[in-house]
């Protein structure tokens, strides 16, 4: 309640000083993090952590719908990421990758021990060959790849998802009066 109360209280402020048009993304599912599931003995993901998340996008959702009630030309995209993020991670081939569970970089089980560079407690890791490969790049970061699809599609909706609430697309968001 805290996070949502201070989103709306900064999307008020902007509204104040003339914002009219805002992009929001949603939370990812954590709790399919290499970092959460290395600690899963079924090596699936951490269902608690991906709860709590849920719970927070469903709030962040129903704040934004409040939000477009009481601040007339208010209008915003809300971009479903945990949604098109946790595709990548169960369907990694369906998006060009091979693999969506383990990181790039790291050690241990799923690569999630957050050590990548070596500079970190945990010194030793392991490197992929071609992170374009991976869904992560390391335990708590998608690679740019990943990141780069989604922006894609959120600025042009080119595979027709219907993951945005409150506009098709961040471009026809940005393009309409």
């Amino acid at each position: 309640n805290m996070v949502i109360s201070n989103i709306t209280s900064v999307v008020h402020e902007i509204y104040k000083i003339g914002g009219r048009k805002m992009v929001f993304l949603n939370l990812p599912p954590i709790g399919c993090f290499p970092a959460l599931r290395m600690h899963n003995e079924t090596g699936e993901c951490l269902m608690e952590a991906s709860s709590y998340i849920k719970l927070h996008n469903e709030a962040l959702f129903q704040a934004l719908k409040q939000l477009a009630k009481r601040h007339p030309g208010f209008k915003y995209s809300l971009h479903d990421f945990y949604t098109t993020t946790l595709q990548r991670i169960n369907r990694p081939l369906q998006y060009g990758y091979k693999e969506g569970t383990t990181a790039c970089c790291g050690t241990g089980k799923f690569r999630g021990v957050f050590s990548c560079g070596g500079k970190r407690p945990v010194k030793q890791y392991k490197l992929c060959n071609n992170v374009d490969e991976h869904v992560f790049w390391d335990s708590f970061h998608f690679t740019e790849k990943v990141y780069m699809q989604i922006a894609d599609d959120m600025w042009s909706n080119t595979n027709n998802n219907l993951y945005f609430q409150g506009s098709s697309s961040v471009k026809d968001l940005f393009s309409s009066p």
